[in-house]
């Protein structure tokens, strides 16, 4: 009975894996950098200006953009439409969604600052 359970088990391990990496990329034409996945962590640190969003799997080499502490997407607190990206972030994680972070940046190793985050079916 044990053996049985194990390998029915073992295909759903297999896919679960598999959803943990992101998929990364960047044109230079358009300065965008963006990466598809599970978001993986929500920091808020205790100074206030920005949410740190990790994407699970980003592999910074894969972006233009530099990531905070290699890991992070930064949402920052002064744009336009926080709440309503914050708010998403939190749904997000809250369900276990995959995410598409997107960021726009004039100059390649600038923080990967985020312009839009959209939640993927």
């Amino acid at each position: 009975m044990t053996r049985r359970i194990t390998l029915c088990l073992l295909p759903l391990a297999l896919l679960a894996s598999e959803a943990a990496f992101a998929s990364c990329s960047s044109n230079s034409g358009t300065g965008q950098s963006s990466c598809n996945g599970p978001l993986a962590r929500v920091y808020v640190p205790n100074d206030g200006g920005v949410v740190f969003l990790e994407v699970a799997g980003t592999v910074q080499s894969q972006l233009s953009c530099t990531l905070a502490s290699g890991i992070y997407w930064r949402l920052e607190k002064s744009i336009p439409n926080f709440n309503e990206q914050y708010a998403l972030a939190l749904t997000a994680a809250a369900v276990g969604a995959d995410v598409r972070a997107v960021s726009v940046h004039n100059n390649a190793g600038s923080a990967c600052r985020l312009n839009y985050l959209v939640l993927m079916p």
